[in-house]
């Protein structure tokens, strides 16, 4: 085996635990961040090129166009970037990013499939908000500051209950 290839096969990327409910059982699994060549394809189905928006949005918020504001007013820029993110990000430009993100799982998913997981098993709306940010941002939920991105109110589930967990593919 050639070094690159042993070399791709050793990376293991940082994931997102995410809950599915599935027939009243809690399981979790891993959702992997989309990768380049994930984002060239939700580029050419979606026609929507997210790198420019996040420099757009990041030129926005940036420490120099924050200069002199309050904490308060920063952290409301900053909210307010993150909505318009939001605004952008239709269904469509959704379902495509969940659909890339779920490809280490399953290279054949198809669109159908990755729907019924996000809309039927996805029970808690600020985990969905939270998926999607992890896979706009690349980071987990826990490493985003309080009010940096805006999500979602707590859903339903009881956090606490245990959750057997679904082990990613060995990529």
């Amino acid at each position: 085996m050639g070094r690159a290839k042993d070399l791709a096969k050793r990376i293991k990327p940082e994931t997102m635990s995410v809950t599915v409910d599935i027939a009243g059982q809690l399981e979790a699994f891993d959702l992997y961040p989309i990768t380049v060549g994930g984002w060239a394809e939700v580029k050419k189905k979606c026609s929507i090129d997210m790198w420019n928006i996040l420099l757009a949005l990041s030129e926005g918020v940036s420490e120099d166009n924050l200069e002199g504001l309050s904490e308060e007013e920063k952290l409301e820029k900053r909210k307010s970037a993150g909505m318009e993110l939001l605004k952008k990000l239709d269904h469509g430009v959704q379902l495509q990013m969940f659909h890339e993100s779920l490809r280490p799982w399953d290279a054949q998913i198809t669109l159908d499939e990755t729907d019924k997981i996000i809309s039927y098993g996805v029970i808690d709306q600020k985990e969905y908000f939270q998926m999607v940010m992890f896979l706009v941002y690349g980071v987990n939920p826990e490493d985003i500051g309080e009010g940096e991105a805006p999500l979602a109110e707590e859903g339903e589930r009881d956090k606490s209950e245990s959750i057997p967990t679904q082990e990613g593919p060995s990529t």
